[in-house]
């Protein structure tokens, strides 16, 4: 099973605090193992526990301690930082990826339950200046308007992507994120960005965007999909191969265009051309069938679903 393929995640991860005992214990899955380590726990100093897919997250404040576990690889591991949940600090658990955010100290901390272990960029934050948080599976975003700072974090390398980039919330832009890659639409600057968790990077295509001439946007696992009726362009983006492909190709809503996006595909029905088009974000092409299509002739459409498990 490809890590990089959709959510076929089942969990690995179980956590037991005992105050009591001043002992944190942790299960992986993956190694059939428990993994103790004796520790000062006293949640009347706001300790905070979060557990998900892969990973588990304790934060102690009264120790000044940032703790993670990975159930892949069945280590803790622990950062020494001042913490204060009564400053703004705030965390976030998802898939394979741990997210601690500290205002007060400027700092944000990304985990990664494949590397197992903590990557820590020095930035001002500020959450009162609409800054947008994201977290997925295999990655987070962090969108900085006041700072036009777009920060991005993937599991898979373990480390952050950081683009000083101008950023405007209040012009339409539009932040999009799913298990393996983030999507950000930039009317104002006439830009399309979109991070791949899968290689750590982000792919820029400076094009003409704007959402008023029917600009419509999809995501899925591995896959973002762009239609652009007023250019007549369709593109899609890969976060396997992490590169854009785009289709020279009339589009028309009012023809009866149709599109969908799960995983590792994207699908596109022109009953208006008579053309079917697919694209795979496996090998980031497209494959297109000139075929008569008509739904009045009761064609059906259908596009597989991710195997979510657990």
């Amino acid at each position: 099973m490809s890590e990089i393929n959709p959510t076929f995640y089942l969990s690995r991860v179980a956590l037991v605090v005992q105050p009591g005992q001043n002992q944190l214990r942790a299960f992986s899955a993956e190694k059939g193992a428990w993994v103790s380590q004796e520790v000062i726990i006293n949640t009347d100093e706001d300790d905070r526990y979060m557990v998900d897919t892969n990973v588990a997250l304790v934060v102690q404040p009264g120790q000044n301690a940032l703790r993670a576990f990975s159930g892949i690889n069945g280590n803790w591991a622990n950062l020494e930082v001042p913490v204060n949940n009564r400053e703004g600090d705030h965390y976030a658990t998802r898939g394979n990826v741990a997210l601690a955010v500290q205002p007060s100290r400027n700092r944000i901390h990304g985990f990664s339950a494949f590397s197992g272990v903590w990557s820590t960029i020095n930035i001002e934050v500020n959450n009162n200046e609409g800054d947008v948080e994201l977290i997925e599976q295999n990655l987070a975003l962090i969108v900085q308007p006041m700072r036009d700072r777009m920060c991005a974090f993937s599991a898979f390398t373990g480390t952050w992507e950081v683009i000083n980039v101008p950023v405007d919330s209040n012009r339409g832009e539009t932040y999009l994120i799913d298990t393996n890659m983030a999507l950000v639409v930039q009317p104002g600057q006439n830009h399309i960005r979109a991070y791949s968790a899968a290689t750590g990077t982000w792919a820029h295509l400076n094009v003409t965007v704007d959402p008023r001439h029917g600009d419509a946007y999809r995501i899925g696992a591995n896959v973002a999909l762009v239609m652009q009726p007023f250019q007549n362009k369709i593109r899609a983006f890969s976060a396997i191969t992490g590169s854009w492909s785009t289709l020279d190709v009339a589009v028309n809503p009012s023809e009866g265009d149709q599109f969908f996006v799960s995983g590792n595909v994207a699908m596109v029905i022109q009953p208006g051309q008579d053309k079917i088009h697919a694209f795979s974000a496996m090998n980031g092409q497209w494959a297109s069938l000139a075929a008569s299509v008509d739904a009045r002739d009761k064609d059906v459409y259908l596009i597989g679903k991710d195997a979510v498990l657990g």
